[in-house]
């Protein structure tokens, strides 16, 4: 349906017209019709790269992108890194292609302590915590507005109950839509609020990391796939980073909560 309301006065003008809040999931092209899918827009900066279109897989990519900027000279990867870290998913080589996946995924496999191998050390598994002080109290990204000029916008998640002071800011050249409402410090928009919140709980679940050996059996596991560890009487998700293949399959991972991928959006 075509609205022949202007955008985007409907539907940020609730007091005029009560329909507003039905915009975001329903069915009007209004205020649409000039974004692009996060899978076509990966698959786009694939292709300048040189991948065959039968090399690259997409379908597990969701979210739109209202405008993305490369702004100087730099590398198709690079542009997808900055996509990665902004939307949540990793990048993967396995059956002959690059296959993009979103984090957040349920587990394929769980392992015990007899499933490992152990090292010539006689170690069968590495747990390391970071420290408190190493990881950030706030996050917070600038971003452009689709309206009004492309003004900045400013978008933060915040930590309280912690021992740190460290505020880590990053600058996305990503266009979102205007529907933000203005706030102490700027602006904020509620998907873009949520996936900050995702990133910075990234980071503090992902403070605890693991280092083991698989033997060759489980040569199905890849570099974004999520096991179940068990390990001292307790179940944790771990996601796989990366895996080296050798005698046995040496596997980094870092821990996972699927709850952090499943944040309720922010008010409009």
């Amino acid at each position: 349906t075509w609205d022949a309301r202007p955008y985007p006065f409907f539907p940020e003008l609730t007091g005029i017209w009560t329909d507003g809040p039905n915009w975001r999931l329903g069915h009007w092209l209004t205020g649409r019709l000039g974004a692009v899918s996060l899978a076509a827009l990966v698959r786009h900066l694939c292709l300048r790269a040189g991948l065959y279109e039968a090399f690259i897989d997409v379908s597990g990519l969701w979210g739109a992108v209202e405008g993305y900027v490369i702004g100087a000279l730099e590398s198709p990867r690079a542009s997808i890194s900055t996509l990665a870290r902004h939307f949540g998913f990793d990048a993967i080589e396995t059956e002959g292609m690059i296959r993009f996946v979103m984090r957040g995924r349920a587990s394929v496999a769980t392992l015990a302590h007899d499933d490992l191998v152990a090292s010539r050390e006689g170690e069968a598994l590495e747990l390391v915590r970071a420290q408190e002080t190493e990881l950030p109290q706030a996050l917070k990204w600038q971003v452009a507005r689709t309206d009004e000029d492309y003004d900045a916008a400013l978008v933060e998640a915040r930590r309280i109950t912690v021992d740190t002071t460290r505020i880590a800011s990053e600058s996305f050249p990503m266009a979102i839509p205007p529907r933000v409402r203005r706030v102490r410090h700027g602006f904020e928009h509620p998907p873009n609020e949520r996936r900050c919140r995702r990133a910075l709980m990234e980071a503090w679940i992902g403070r605890e990391s693991a280092t083991f050996r698989l033997p060759p059996s489980r040569l199905a596991l890849d570099p974004g796939d999520v096991i179940r560890l068990s390990h001292d009487g307790r179940e944790v998700e771990f996601r796989l980073v990366s895996v080296a293949d050798a005698e046995a399959r040496g596997v980094e991972a870092v821990r996972q909560d699927r709850a952090a991928y499943d944040l309720p959006p922010g008010d409009p």
